[in-house]
């Protein structure tokens, strides 16, 4: 549960470093399919690093799993990067699920850029199921050269670009 790492789910605070936190935990335990569970809430994310094109990166063997559209992962205001994207970009991660989750990019409080929502590339065995992902500058969900990701009951609107792009795949 991510309020066990500091997760404030009224979204007063940023909860980037929380999030950080659990995934890392559950790394460290060498769990296969580590579950970040995301309970009812709106959990606000910031970037924490400039060197980073977004607020928090999702390694391998990593399941974030909500309880439907309550669940709410929220970009912050004046923000201007992705939400969130796989650790490995040029090697490519496995075993990625997002599951039961809104995810939202808060364009009305985000007046430039454009920040997606959620990017995946060289994913295998990516799973998204049960998500809505909406109010994105970007794209709400881009996947680039991922191996038959599965995508099941995925919602994506009124995103500024696509709401599903995909190259490669």
């Amino acid at each position: 549960d991510v309020r066990q790492f500091g997760a404030d789910p009224k979204g007063n605070q940023n909860c980037t470093s929380a999030f950080t936190q659990a995934i890392y935990w559950l790394t460290s335990q060498k769990a296969v399919n580590g579950i970040v569970f995301i309970p009812s809430g709106t959990f606000r994310f910031r970037e924490l690093r400039n060197d980073l094109s977004c607020c928090f990166l999702v390694p391998s063997n990593i399941t974030l799993m909500g309880v439907g559209p309550t669940s709410i992962l929220q970009l912050g205001a004046s923000e201007y990067k992705t939400l969130f994207q796989n650790s490995d970009f040029t090697n490519g991660n496995t075993n990625i699920t997002l599951r039961n989750l809104r995810i939202t990019g808060n364009r009305a409080n985000n007046a430039s850029g454009s920040a997606d929502g959620v990017i995946f590339n060289n994913v295998s065995n990516l799973l998204l199921e049960d998500v809505e992902i909406d109010n994105c500058r970007g794209d709400g969900l881009w996947l680039d050269g991922c191996l038959m990701p599965r995508i099941t009951r995925v919602y994506a609107h009124d995103n500024g670009r696509n709401g599903i792009g995909t190259s490669n795949c």
